[in-house]
């Protein structure tokens, strides 16, 4: 599903530049029977789209940007025929030659473009290293555990302040209760965000990068835990009515956690999030950093209208908290908003369990 296929299909482009007709093609892997193959051109258009939108922006440096000195971002893919972004063992093609184990504190010159869309987004430094002493097992102690579980019912916010509000306004509408729910999170992510989903109701996985022990048996109990390395080896892996997602696509890609170097990191993570992880109609409660296009490299990115469109690309906006999605662009708030996103509904129709609003 190239961009000179989709023409030909008449698939119509979206003011984003990437192709509604294939980021609503069917859905692919081992749970539907259907050829992994059809599904790569999502993640092809997300990438050469996201580029042709940057090449016809106002350049910032053009030092760096001759299109002439186009590179790897565009030829390194498509990967081979049969790979898929849900099968067991897929790799990004970036995964085998831009691995991080010593600090990138400057984007390398072959993925610059890929990573600032032809410089149509700017770059600040603020550099981060959190690898390897943040790779180790998390341990929850008692008293961390009761606290989290504590504040969590009392409504009360954590580092992330606003953010949590706008979360748990976000839960009361669309709520969880007995949903299948997973916890998807980073690398430095505490047990926070894994107490607010027991607390309303879901049935929580944690799907992380390194192990986790609760030492409160009220969450060891009830919580289930998945390094996400095994998840995604797994064809047969589980799918979620639910996701909790919060401040944690916005680092993927950027080598701050010892993960490989991706102009594109944060869209595939959407992609398999969307297609792989959740069941069709279920829904994404998503936070990332927002406001201006910007990268700070390379801590994180910022999603301004110009990124935020790219990562949103093939979801249903249902919601946006604390405000319209216009309203927050033209006044964004202090903390990370909450986007409630709904996947596609499948070839099999809507899970019987998908979640929705809360009837009256």
């Amino acid at each position: 599903c190239n961009n000179r296929s989709n023409r030909s299909r008449g698939g119509q482009a979206d003011n984003s530049g990437v192709s509604s007709a294939c980021f609503n093609s069917r859905r692919c892997g081992g749970q539907s029977g259907l050829d992994c193959g059809k599904r790569r051109g999502k993640l092809i258009t997300a990438r050469e789209h996201a580029l042709s939108f940057g090449r016809n922006q106002p350049r910032q440096d053009g030092k760096h940007l001759a299109q002439e000195k186009e590179t790897q971002t565009v030829e390194s893919w498509p990967p081979p025929e049969s790979d898929c972004v849900c099968c067991a063992g897929w790799q990004s093609p970036y995964e085998a030659v831009n691995y991080v184990n010593t600090p990138v504190e400057v984007i390398p010159t072959a993925l610059y473009n890929g990573f600032t869309f032809f410089g149509t987004i700017p770059v600040r430094p603020w550099f981060k290293w959190n690898t390897p002493k943040t790779m180790k097992s998390a341990r929850y102690e008692q008293e961390a555990c009761e606290e989290a579980l504590q504040r969590a019912r009392d409504r009360k916010t954590n580092y992330f302040k606003d953010t949590d509000t706008y979360l748990y306004a976000a839960l009361d509408k669309y709520p969880i209760k007995n949903l299948q729910v997973a916890v998807y999170r980073g690398m430095e992510s505490d047990l926070w965000y894994d107490a607010v989903c027991f607390v309303n109701g879901g049935n929580c996985t944690v799907i992380q990068q390194r192990e986790a022990t609760y030492d409160d048996k009220t969450l060891s109990d009830n919580l289930r835990t998945i390094i996400s390395r095994n998840y995604w080896r797994n064809n047969k892996r589980q799918q979620f009515d639910a996701v909790l997602c919060v401040s944690s696509v916005e680092h993927d890609g950027l080598g701050r956690y010892g993960d490989h170097l991706n102009p594109f990191g944060d869209l595939e993570t959407m992609q398999r999030l969307r297609d792989c992880v959740l069941k069709p109609n279920g829904l994404l409660f998503l936070a990332v950093r927002f406001g201006d296009d910007l990268l700070y490299w390379n801590a994180e990115r910022s999603y301004g209208r110009t990124r935020l469109t790219m990562l949103l690309s093939g979801w249903t906006l249902v919601e946006a908290f604390p405000a319209p999605l216009e309203d927050l662009f033209n006044d964004p708030p202090s903390s990370q908003p909450i986007f409630v996103l709904r996947a596609p509904a499948g070839k099999a129709g809507a899970s019987p369990n998908a979640a929705g609003p809360k009837k009256p």
